[in-house]
């Protein structure tokens, strides 16, 4: 088959050593380029897009399909670019896609130019597939449609029953988190070493940006001015949590929002259109005013740009609003809550696992999950608490999510080469490569499957 892979940054490493067992299976491989430093090593079938310059840079027009990626491409949102550049990547991507007439194309879903390549693919009817880990079990991978958490194929394959249970206790129990890789045997790197990483991604960017790469890199200078602001904002938002809440002085009944860390796809994409978290709290406290319940806000652990958000301190500062301090065990506030509201967080397998009423947004798969009682807006909260019926056979509905994200996955570890090299081992790249021939063959068999991207980040989108 014809296959094109799209550079990811490190990501692109992991592609290409999959790539390279495909083409020794005789599938046809080439790429689409947009961070050229991230290429891949071969030189064959490689399409760098050029970095536009003068009159390619172009402003969209008036109602453009994509206005919506706009508003949360992070070179734009947190780093001051503009959409200026999408008109001549959408041509030159166009171009790659008519040399090649690819049957599948393999890529993330989380930059401009992956998300402008997932639109032209659903226009020509090419299968975009992004491969990625499996949240809960550990140790599976996934391969996504397009821009949505929708899964294609799988091994259609169940855990033993007793092997099930065993996680889902562990769940419940806080002893397996979501993404955490078990099989883990190589020492921490130490803070040395965490040094010289950070030094060398630092001077890889640096000179991806010198070269021309303006567009999700951002410049040393703004990178340092973003860190100083979120530096400040965390201090900020800190001022307003509470410390009692760590002393156990809970309130009498409260939903628990846990933060999602951005820029990230799981919310910024997949969670569309679900980005602006300062909006979510806001509407959601004051839907739960009414009747005395309270919402209680945690920041994620690796909390990032979501601190910068417009409007963020005056949600946190609602009557209503209760900001948990930081570095509090997500444990106890976990137990006594009445219900989690979430959009895209790992947060509902956990709450499905262990029995915990929760509360979506969005029009996703883990909405659709049984246990889950999605909302179209966050101020419907409160009227759907009042309304909240106890799930009758929580251990069922736990049993039936496990079985389907393993039904739909395949064995093997889909890693980050630089923090995760441990598994770029003959054994696990074997696994993730029969993943990929086994999708490939799902494809060949079935042509009709090959045009599988409904919904559009770049549609527009009613909030």
């Amino acid at each position: 088959m014809k296959i094109v892979f799209v550079e990811n940054r490190y990501t692109t490493r992991v592609f290409e050593l999959v790539a390279e067992r495909l083409a020794h299976a005789g599938h046809h491989i080439s790429w689409i380029v947009q961070n050229h430093r991230f290429g891949p090593a071969c030189a064959v079938n490689v399409h760098r897009v050029p970095y536009p310059k003068g009159r390619q840079l172009q402003r969209l027009p008036q109602g453009s399909k994509y206005a919506q990626l706009a508003q949360i491409d992070r070179g734009i949102r947190y780093f001051g670019g503009n959409a200026d550049h999408y008109l001549h990547y959408e041509a030159c991507i166009e171009q790659v896609l008519e040399i090649e007439q690819p049957d599948v194309v393999f890529g993330e879903s989380t930059q401009f130019h992956e998300l402008i390549t997932v639109e032209l693919c659903r226009a020509r009817g090419i299968c975009f597939l992004h491969p990625a880990a499996t949240r809960i079990p550990h140790g599976r991978i996934t391969f996504l449609k397009g821009d949505s958490l929708d899964p294609f194929g799988g091994e259609n394959v169940a855990l033993p029953a007793a092997e099930a249970s065993a996680i889902l206790e562990a769940v419940s129990q806080r002893r397996y988190s979501a993404f955490t890789n078990a099989n883990s045997t190589l020492p921490a790197s130490g803070r040395l070493g965490e040094l010289i990483r950070k030094l060398r991604d630092r001077s890889t960017m640096t000179r991806a940006w010198l070269e021309g790469e303006r567009y999700v890199t951002p410049s040393p200078l703004q990178k340092g001015r973003i860190e100083r602001r979120k530096k400040s904002a965390l201090q900020e938002v800190l001022r307003l949590s509470q410390p009692k809440l760590a002393q156990g002085e809970m309130p009498a009944s409260y939903v628990l929002y846990p933060m999602q860390m951005q820029p990230e796809t799981n919310l910024d994409v997949w969670g569309k259109p679900w980005h602006d978290q300062a909006n979510i709290i806001r509407a959601a406290a004051r839907s739960l005013a009414p009747a005395g319940h309270q919402l209680i806000v945690k920041l994620n652990p690796t909390a990032k740009y979501e601190l910068l958000e417009p409007g963020l301190l005056a949600a946190l500062r609602e009557p209503n609003v209760v900001l948990a301090p930081a570095g509090m065990p997500m444990a106890p506030l976990f137990a006594a809550a009445a219900a989690v509201l979430s959009v895209t967080g790992s947060v509902i397998y956990e709450s499905v696992f262990s029995g915990k009423p929760v509360f979506v947004l969005g029009d996703h798969s883990m909405a659709r999950l049984d246990g889950v009682t999605a909302l179209k807006q966050p101020d419907q909260l409160g009227a759907a608490l009042a309304g909240m019926v106890t799930m009758t056979d929580s251990q069922a509905c736990s049993l039936t999510a496990i079985q389907e994200v393993v039904r739909t996955s395949y064995p093997g570890y889909w890693f980050d080469p630089v923090t995760m090299g441990q598994f770029a081992t003959e054994a696990n790249l074997q696994a993730l490569t029969e993943a990929f021939e086994n999708v490939l063959a799902a494809l060949a068999a079935d042509p009709a499957r090959r045009t599988i991207l409904k919904s559009s980040l770049c549609a527009p989108t009613s909030i």
